[in-house]
């Protein structure tokens, strides 16, 4: 490390450049971690790309803006970022001269469009012997279906984590909208960077990583692919049921789609439940008397239960269960999130002051480095707010030759 980026510790990965290729969210969201840890990330933007994250509905108070996307503003913090042109030859080639100078390449581009920039890991290798390049790509960058293109959707549906999700007797689900498959892609993006920068420390060599959203998300379908395997069974869409365990689910709560989630494993939960609904019957009942009898019962239990939820609210049913001994929680909206006064004790909720939006709150990265919080380290970028300075400091070039491609229409 070279220095410290908060005057209270050093984050792991000061001293570290990494070259941004980032679309949409996967990679953004793997490069807001890693700017989070201490490098320098600078992201690679362009108006002129159909995925120009800026222009995304979203912008804040409802005003529309370059600088007020909310999923840009969040999935770039802490990053600076400059303005390619890549489709012109000159902001290729700006973008090679970067690249010679970067610990970390990342893109999460269609199979083969690095190459057709000439921005490859073989062209960059050969400008950058030590150059780590993370490549994150639908269905990876091998295979038949390695040219492929696919959002959150379609990998969803094409990892089998879809198959699984649902309700008895109802179709496949998709998994926590378009975010969840591409901030678990992200995270192993932010792995695969850590495994490959230890590997050089002690190689001395760069690494071309292929990372595939599909086989990220398989790595969700443990429990089922654990069944089959061993011959137990095929995995069933059941809620929020569990396949052994009974009661398991969510139950609506007083107020409008308000919820609280219990679970029952053991005989000491399931005397705890019954002290919680004060259902000395149950605790008594031969047909509760263990988990399989509560399991072909669970129906019938799961209508008791509602009965005694609807009448609290979700903190006060999750605070009698858990003192019962029942594992239990409310289910919490984002805002509540946002509000919580336990997050907001360990900083992970964090006012970032933004240049156009001024203060807003944020989430801050989910670890801590000897009790310091990682904050998200800064606002994202204003639109071309540090093009000229990263052309200037970085490549040396003077005004009049930023001047002269702002003109050729290079830095847009």
């Amino acid at each position: 490390p070279r220095g410290s980026s908060n005057g209270e510790t050093r984050l792991p990965l000061e001293g570290i450049r990494v070259l941004d290729f980032g679309q949409v969210i996967a990679g953004p969201f793997g490069g807001r971690f890693l700017a989070a840890l201490g490098a320098d990330v600078i992201l690679v933007e362009s108006r002129m790309n159909p995925f120009d994250l800026r222009a995304f509905p979203g912008g804040a108070d409802g005003i529309p803006g370059p600088n007020r996307n909310a999923g840009f503003n969040i999935l770039s913090q802490g990053k600076r970022s400059i303005s390619l042109n890549l489709s012109t030859p000159q902001g290729r080639e700006i973008a090679k001269r970067l690249a010679a100078i970067s610990d970390v390449v990342t893109d999460n581009f269609s199979t083969g469009m690095m190459d057709r920039f000439g921005l490859g890991y073989e062209d960059l290798k050969a400008v950058n012997p030590g150059v780590i390049c993370v490549s994150l790509g639908a269905f990876g960058r091998t295979g038949p279906v390695k040219q492929w293109t696919g959002l959150h959707s379609i990998i969803n549906a094409f990892s089998g984590v879809g198959d699984v999700t649902g309700y008895a007797g109802g179709h496949r689900r998709l998994l926590g909208g378009p975010f969840f498959p591409d901030t678990l892609s992200g995270t192993y993006v932010t792995l695969a960077v850590l495994a490959a920068l230890r590997q050089r420390e002690r190689t001395g060599q760069g690494r071309f990583v292929d990372v595939a959203m599909t086989e990220c998300m398989m790595t969700l379908l443990l429990e089922p692919l654990l069944a089959m395997a061993y011959g137990d069974r095929e995995p069933q869409r059941d809620g929020n049921r569990n396949p052994h365990y009974a009661p398991h689910g969510v139950y609506r709560s007083q107020g409008e789609d308000e919820w609280v989630a219990l679970a029952v494993r053991t005989e000491e939960e399931w005397q705890g439940l019954c002290r919680a609904l004060e259902r000395s019957d149950w605790a008594r009942d031969p047909r509760y008397a263990n988990a399989s009898a509560r399991k072909e019962r669970e129906d019938e239990l799961d209508v008791a239960i509602t009965a005694w939820t609807r009448e609290r609210s979700k903190h006060e049913a999750a605070a009698a269960l858990l003192e019962a001994g029942v594992p239990a929680a409310p289910c919490l909206a984002p805002r509540e999130v946002a509000e919580d006064p336990h997050l907001d004790v360990r900083g992970s909720i964090a006012p970032v002051d933004h240049p156009e939006l001024g203060p807003r709150r944020s989430p801050s990265m989910p670890m801590q480095f000897d009790g310091v919080v990682v904050k998200p380290g800064g606002p994202a970028p204003l639109e071309y707010q540090y093009t000229a300075p990263i052309l200037r400091d970085l490549l040396g070039m003077t005004y009049a030759e930023i001047e002269d491609l702002a003109h050729a229409g290079v830095l847009t």
